[in-house]
């Protein structure tokens, strides 16, 4: 009688992994293939997609459009995928290889008034020889999609320095191309589960730890420990690291504020203090722009009808990685 119980047990318990197993199986195929029909039509003016690649998604090479809400402004790319000039070599120059987003894209500024172009006119002032500035800045990356990049393109440029651009929400999975499924359940075991936990969060308020990477604007949260989100970025931090040392190069990491945010009542803070914090530990020099704006009205530095750092806030960054370049020398 016992081993019949068990028997029957243990078919029931085989029956449910089964069931479960070809549950998650068709749960994994039906998300694929929504997945694949969203890139099959996915189109943009300025990037391309490789969905394959861990950067995800390029600039468009060679392309010149208009853009803006309330005021126009206009953008190059030139035929590397860059705003920025034809990278020629220029005997007696030092390179500097600029890494960001569309803070260092420039988005809403002319080409003119973008930092990286603005701190090259300055650094060559007066100077022999001088500096080449190459802003590989790409709107909407993160730690990990500028890490991807600068594995492919270090070899095109040899610069003397790579310089990261740091922005609070660096953390945050991309937003700009469909995200893959493998990407936003990379640390889930059971896809399925993890949508049954977010489901009973939503329905009942229960509190279970969902292992998905899914975009929030709450860029403190990404930070907390045990949030996978930080251990990616940071991981890509010092992978950047690792690899301008394996190359000789010199690496430099600088804070940017984020301009959307009070500067007299600034909350992310604590995100500079922990990106600090990381640098430190890699032994990468590193500095944080906050200070220099905290107490300003941020609304004077912001693009009209937009979040982001305009011609005013542009040159005042330029000016600080100017001086602190120079203790860098």
């Amino acid at each position: 009688m016992i081993m019949r119980f068990r028997k029957e047990i243990a078919f029931l318990l085989f029956t449910l992994l089964v069931v479960f197993g070809a549950g998650e199986m068709g749960w994994r195929y039906y998300l694929q293939e929504e997945y694949y029909e969203k890139i099959r039509h996915w189109e943009h003016p300025l990037y391309n997609m490789h969905a394959d690649q861990p950067y995800q998604y390029r600039l468009k090479p060679a392309v010149t459009a208009e853009n803006g809400r309330e005021e126009l402004w206009s953008y190059t790319i030139n035929g590397d995928g860059f705003r920025n000039p034809k990278v020629v070599q220029e005997k007696g120059k030092k390179r500097i290889l600029m890494l960001g987003d569309s803070y260092t894209f420039g988005w809403g500024v002319p080409e003119d008034a973008v930092f990286p172009r603005v701190l090259e006119k300055m650094l060559n002032a007066g100077k022999a020889g001088g500096f080449q500035i190459i802003n590989a800045g790409i709107p909407g990356y993160n730690a990990a999609q500028e890490y991807a990049l600068l594995d492919e393109i270090l070899p095109w440029y040899t610069p003397d320095w790579v310089i990261l651009n740091v922005r609070v929400d660096d953390a945050e999975p991309q937003q700009t191309i469909p995200e893959a499924p493998s990407r936003i359940y990379g640390t889930a075991v059971f896809w399925l589960v993890e949508d049954f936990k977010e489901i009973l969060n939503k329905k009942y308020g229960t509190q279970f730890m969902v292992h998905k990477l899914y975009p929030s604007t709450d860029y403190l949260a990404a930070y907390a420990a045990k949030n996978p989100k930080w251990r990616i970025a940071k991981e890509a931090l010092q992978k950047m690291a690792r690899l301008c040392r394996q190359k000789g190069i010199r690496f430099a990491v600088f804070i940017l504020p984020d301009f959307t945010e009070d500067f007299r009542h600034y909350k992310l803070t604590p995100i500079h203090h922990e990106v600090r914090e990381w640098a430190d530990e890699f032994q990468i020099p590193v500095f944080d722009l906050f200070g220099n704006f905290s107490g300003d009205d941020q609304a004077s530095y912001r693009v009209k009808g937009d979040g982001h750092p305009n011609e005013k806030a542009h040159q005042k960054i330029a000016e600080l990685i100017a001086v602190r370049m120079a203790l860098l020398k």
